[in-house]
């Protein structure tokens, strides 16, 4: 449970702080974003590529998700692209 829920610390911490810095923040900005030790970071990705990777495919599966609800609640085509347009957002 704590390997889960230090995870999840570690992917929110990410996007803040790559979101705030960009890509040029250290791993150790991450992890004290965490409140876990960069060694926790590390283990689970073992380069910055390797955690942005992720958090890029956790955006995108997020995104196809919506795209397709949106899908299914329109029967035209641009409406279900105003619908998802109106409804995405940016995770924090």
């Amino acid at each position: 449970m704590d390997a889960q829920r230090n995870l999840e610390h570690v992917l929110r911490a990410a996007r803040e702080v790559f979101g705030e810095l960009g890509y040029g923040a250290p791993m150790e900005d991450v992890a004290r974003r965490a409140r876990v030790g960069v060694g926790t970071v590390y283990r689970r990705f073992p380069s910055k590529d390797v955690l942005v990777r992720r958090i890029a495919e956790e955006e995108t599966a997020r995104l196809t998700e919506q795209a397709r609800a949106a899908l299914g609640q329109e029967d035209e085509p641009w409406s279900a692209l105003s619908r998802f347009l109106s409804l995405i957002h940016i995770s924090d």
